[in-house]
């Protein structure tokens, strides 16, 4: 039952889970729970997980509470609400990201119910408190040395806002007596090194024209903007060329030519990757 739920991240967030989902798996449902499923009595279960002291916890680690937990109704098993029986993971993946008026009761189930469930756990007030300060307490050996890296970090961070009295990020990110965290002073310095997203850099490509020039596009998309400019002073205006014709030789010289960091070229290529599909579509539609 794992591959449903983990597929719909993967298309919905493109968020890869550690265990890959099998998205062809046709025998899908016959493990599946949909756990969500409003028909259920859920809204106790939800209850349970969403408080904090509850999070990264194994359900077996819940056993006392979900044992006291009384139910009306249970959800169904073998099947994935309104889509029916046998749909592997894949198809669901693909309808819950399809603008198809006859899937708006699976999207909003799946937006509702899964993804919005999902995202509950990332939010700023929730996560970013509880992300730094296990980071900061050196509990596994993975974690060890984060303190001075982040002092470090800090440092650069501070450098020319006079604002900033404080030199020790202890001091500037708690209250006088290191008690309350100031959440707004962590996501500002996980924001500064790409852990977070400022919302207002945050461009949806359905907001922004998709037209034939690659300025628009990149302004569509997570791609730093000053690329634009790059392909522009190297010739790499044509945007058809790079979305249908471009080979893998082309886009090795691209890297060269436009002095691409690897991380910078592997996000360029999993966008035009995306922009192909796109492109593809607004051909057919004939949209200008």
């Amino acid at each position: 039952g794992y591959n449903y739920p983990a597929a719909i991240l993967l298309s919905c967030l493109h968020v890869q889970l550690p265990l890959i989902p099998f998205m062809g798996d046709t025998w899908a449902s016959q493990g599946f729970l949909d756990c969500w499923d409003t028909t259920g009595d859920t809204k106790k279960l939800w209850e349970l997980f969403r408080k904090p002291e509850n999070f990264g916890k194994s359900f077996t680690g819940m056993r006392k509470e979900l044992d006291k937990l009384k139910f009306s109704k249970y959800p169904r098993s073998g099947d994935f609400k309104i889509v029916g029986k046998c749909e592997s993971p894949k198809f669901i993946a693909n309808i819950a990201v399809n603008e198809d008026s006859k899937y708006d009761s699976l999207r909003k189930h799946v937006g509702e119910n899964y993804i919005a469930k999902f995202a509950y756990f990332f939010t700023k007030s929730f996560f970013l408190k509880k992300c730094f300060e296990v980071l900061n307490q050196e509990a596994i050996p993975e974690y060890m040395g984060f303190p001075v890296v982040f002092q470090r970090i800090f440092e650069e961070y501070k450098k020319g806002k006079t604002e900033i009295e404080d030199e020790k990020v202890i001091e500037w990110l708690y209250d006088e007596y290191f008690i309350e965290i100031q959440i707004d002073r962590v996501w500002e310095l996980f924001t500064y090194i790409g852990i977070t997203k400022d919302f207002s850099q945050v461009r949806a490509p359905k907001d922004v024209p998709l037209g034939d020039d690659i300025k628009s596009w990149i302004k569509a998309s997570d791609l730093d903007e000053k690329l634009a400019e790059v392909f522009d002073e190297q010739g790499y205006d044509d945007l058809e060329w790079m979305l249908t014709k471009a080979k893998e030789d082309d886009m090795m010289d691209m890297k060269k030519f436009c002095k691409l960091s690897d991380d910078d070229f592997e996000k360029m290529v999993d966008i035009l990757d995306d922009w192909k599909l796109k492109f593809q579509e607004k051909k057919k539609s004939g949209k200008k």
